[in-house]
C-alpha cells in the first residue's frame, strides 16, 4: 500500500531526475556546438550562442559565395561580401 506522502516523494525524485537529465543534455549539446566553432572560448551561454549564430551566418555566406563562383557568377559575389 502506498501512502500519499511516499508517492509525493517518489514523484519529486522523478521530477528532479528528469530536470537533471534535461539540464545535462542541454549542457552537452551546447558543449558540442561550441567545439564546432573554431577558437571558441566563451563560457556563458548568451555569448556562446551569439558566437555560434555568427559562425553559422559566416558559413551560410561562404556557401553562397562558393555556389555563385562555381556557377560563374563572380560579379554577384562582391555585394554579398559587403553585406552585413
Amino acid at each position: 500500500m502506498f501512502s500519499a506522502r511516499g508517492m509525493g516523494m517518489s514523484l519529486h525524485l522523478l521530477s528532479d531526475s528528469f530536470s537533471l537529465h534535461t539540464h545535462l543534455r542541454k549542457r552537452f549539446q551546447l558543449k558540442n556546438l561550441q567545439e564546432l566553432v573554431p577558437n571558441s572560448n566563451r563560457t556563458d551561454k548568451a555569448s556562446m550562442l551569439e558566437e555560434i549564430i555568427e559562425y553559422v551566418k559566416f558559413l551560410q555566406l561562404q556557401v553562397k559565395v562558393l555556389s555563385m563562383s562555381r556557377l560563374g557568377t563572380t560579379e554577384a559575389v562582391v555585394p554579398l561580401l559587403t553585406e552585413s
